[in-house]
Parts: C-alpha cells; structure tokens; sequence
C-alpha cells in the first residue's frame, strides 16, 4: 500500500513539473502581454515596423521596404508577419499579438531545451522566471521582432542539440529551416548559429563520450544549406554593417561598466537585490558543471558569452541597446535556475534528513524549489508594474491634439517618415477612415532645417 502511495506521488509530481507548471508559465506570459496590451501609442520603434510592414501597401512593399531602408536594411519575414495581421485589421491590439504569441511559445520552448540540457526541475524553474522577467513581458508588447527572434533562436538552437545528440539525421532539417527563418528575421541571428558552429567545432576536435553521437556531415550539410538559403540576404547584412548609422542608429557604440551593470540588472528582473541573487545563482551554477563536466555549460555559456563580446566588441561602431540581447535571456536565466536547482536540492535533503517525514525527498526539493523560484521571481514586480505605468511616445494623443488645432488647409510637419505614417495611422482611428488626412497633407522636414 505504502508503495503504491508513493508511486501515485511520484506520478502526480511528475504530472505537476512537465505539464502543469510549464503550461501555468506559459498562460502567465499569455495574460501578461494582453493586460493592456492597445492601451499605450505606438512609439517610433514601432512605428518603423508599421511602416516597413507596409502599412496601407502590399505583401511586397513588406519585403522591399525593410530591405530598402538606406542605412539598416532589415531582414523582411517579421515584417511579413506584422503585414498579415494588418490584412486582419489594423487596431493596435492585433498589430502587437504577435509579439505576445510568440512570447508565449517561448516559455514551453525554455522548458523543452532546460530539460534536454539538464533536468525537468531546471526546465520549470527557468520557465517561471521568464514568465515573470519584466524585460521579457516589455518586448512581448511591442511591435518588434524581438519577441520572435527569441523563439526561432532558442528553437534552432534546441533542435541542434537534440541532432548532436542523436544518430538520426531528422533533427537537422528542422534545424536548418528553423535557422534560416531566424536569420530572415533579424541580422543578430547569424549570431547564434554562430554559436553553434564554434561548438560543433569543439566537438570535432575533443574526444566525445558514447552519449554524444555527433555526426559531423549531418551539421555540415545543414549548415551549408543554412548558408545557401541566407545568400540573397548577405548584400543587406553588409550594407548595414558598413553603413554610417550602423545597426544600433544613434546609440552609444562603446559600453562602460555602469552601462553593463545596469543591462544586468534589466535580466534580473530589474532591481539591485535580483541582481546579486540572480548572479550568485549563476555563479553557483558554472562551478557546479564545471565540476560535474557538463557538456551543455559550454553551450549555454557560449551562447550568452559569444553574442555579448561581438556586440559589443566587434569594431563596426554601432550602438548598443540591452533589447538586442533579449535572445540570451532564456539561457542566462536557465543557469540561474541550475543555481536555484541546486539550493533547493541541499534544503531539501537538510529538511528531509531533520523531520524524518514520509514525504519523498524529491517533492520536499520540489517545494522548496517552487517557493524560492517564486520568491526570486517576483523581485521584478516593481519593474513590471513601472513598466506597465510606463509612456514612450504620445503618438496617438499628439496626433489628435494636432487634429483638433489643424485647419482642412493646414499642412502637418514632422521630422521624420515613421512620425509621418504614425500621424496618417492615428488619423484614420480618429476620424472618418484612413484618408482623412492624406500623404500630401503630413511633411517631414528636411534634415537640414
């Protein structure tokens, strides 16, 4: 009877980890991007997808406007996407559902790659704390292809472990399509599958344990196929890294420590406390595969490590904004819940070794596990409730403003074409329809003014 007792524990807690947390993660993240989600204007990021998605133009203006951009040319597929929901409608709300599915989807992802990597408690630990990172529910709101980029890169980079530890050759189509759709998403991507090729090199040239199958010619062709398919891309990729502007526009391009300290602080949920905690966990967490020889340490610290020192360091003279990092927070934030892992686990036998309780050890370390995750997770409440009180740009109240003042002769002046499609989108959801106020009638100054 005790035995049957303890296996419907182990079931019931089994059931608890790989379903119902993850799931309650994911529809955390769900309601957390929709709570008003149409309540703030757009700001002049989002304005610049508006505009590249081709905003009262066509399936093609989707793709040439983001490729035509003089100094950033911008890889097309998020624009695609953003274009297809403006065939549904144009309200604001529709415009950003994208970024919060996709946001949404990230989350069960998070949980498959922390389970494949390390373990199930891991993987759910790692889901909470991005279900609750106020920098990860600030871009599942935005009209940015951020929240996307995050998903195909931590997909691509999920079925390229499943294939190196596998014989089976099935993980890397799926693997390259899912790369290829990154890099047609955003120009960082390449940095990703960079990533992944320096590790696979590292695989080559050290000795493999059995349960480490790596074929080399399964990588090999996907990677070329990944090359092939990203060639009518690379004319772009240079132009905007050779450009003037360079690819953060007119953002600081060299990074001090108060300016790295405090990009840390935004991956841990934005506070001073989250910051020591969550990098002590880190900390923890390295040392402890590092001991253990954990191969997939390598993998996560490469993939936060390596894009960060490009970036960074790279001699292109671009800016630099943390929202270009969103991609490596699931990683930076799945040592953190190996550090976490690790803490419950000794709590957990400390507390079972002092009460003598029937409970199995394992759900007393799951418990544990669960409130100190909690705990940790919401340190970042105060950032989130800012955030939500938060107003970038008065678009929406500074094109009504204008409306009412304007004369039907008065032409409206603005300092740049984003601020010109924003006041005509404003317009058309003020007034009568989306001609009410035409392209002739909205200006943008010349630069030399």
């Amino acid at each position: 009877m005790a035995g049957r007792f303890l296996r419907g524990i182990n079931t019931a807690q089994a059931w608890l980890e790989s379903c119902l947390l993850p799931a309650g993660a994911s529809l955390l993240v769900f309601v957390l991007g929709l709570y008003r989600l149409a309540s703030k204007s757009l700001w002049f990021d989002e304005l610049a997808t508006l505009t590249g998605a081709g905003w009262a133009g066509t399936w093609l203006d989707a793709v040439r406007l983001p490729l035509t951009i003089p100094t950033t040319p911008k890889p097309p597929l998020s624009f695609l996407v953003s274009h297809a929901f403006l065939v549904l409608g144009d309200e604001l709300f529709l415009l950003r559902l994208p970024a919060v599915l996709f946001a949404t989807l990230t989350v069960p992802l998070v949980f498959a790659l922390g389970k494949a990597l390390f373990c199930r408690r891991v993987a759910w630990i790692a889901a909470i704390l991005l279900a609750m990172a106020p920098l990860y529910i600030r871009y599942a709101q935005e009209m940015r292809m951020y929240a996307m980029l995050t998903f195909l890169s931590l997909l691509s980079l999920y079925l390229f472990w499943r294939g190196i530890r596998s014989t089976d050759w099935r993980w890397w189509p799926g693997f390259a399509a899912c790369t290829i759709l990154a890099l047609y998403t955003h120009l960082f991507a390449i940095l990703t599958l960079g990533v992944m090729a320096l590790f696979a090199t590292w695989l080559l040239v050290r000795p493999q344990p059995e349960h480490f199958p790596f074929r080399a010619r399964h990588f090999f062709f996907a990677f070329l196929g990944v090359l092939l398919a990203y060639l009518p891309l690379a004319p772009f990729l240079s132009q905007g890294l050779l450009s003037g502007e360079g690819l953060g526009g007119e953002a600081s391009a060299r990074w001090d420590m108060p300016a790295l300290l405090s990009a840390l602080r935004l991956f841990s949920g934005g506070a001073d406390l989250g910051s020591v905690m969550y990098v002590t966990l880190l900390l923890m967490a390295i040392v402890l595969l590092v001991a253990r020889h954990e191969r997939a340490l390598g993998l996560v610290v490469l993939g936060i490590t390596f894009p960060t020192l490009v970036i960074l360091l790279a001699p292109f003279g671009h800016g630099v904004r943390v929202r270009y990092f969103l991609f490596c927070l699931p990683l930076y934030l799945l040592l953190v819940a190996y550090g976490l892992c690790s803490v419950s686990n000794w709590l957990g036998n400390w507390a079972s070794r002092r009460s003598h309780s029937a409970m199995p050890r394992s759900l007393t370390q799951s418990i544990i596990a669960f409130v100190l995750a909690i705990f940790l997770a919401t340190i970042g409440l105060p950032s989130l409730r800012a955030y939500y009180a938060e107003e970038k740009q008065g678009w929406r109240e500074a094109t009504e403003l204008a409306l009412s003042l304007a004369q039907p002769e008065d032409r409206l002046l603005v300092r740049h074409v984003y601020h010109q499609v924003g006041v005509r989108y404003y317009a058309s959801q003020l007034a009568s329809g989306r001609d009410s106020v035409t392209l002739p009638r909205v200006e943008v100054i010349p630069r030399d003014w």
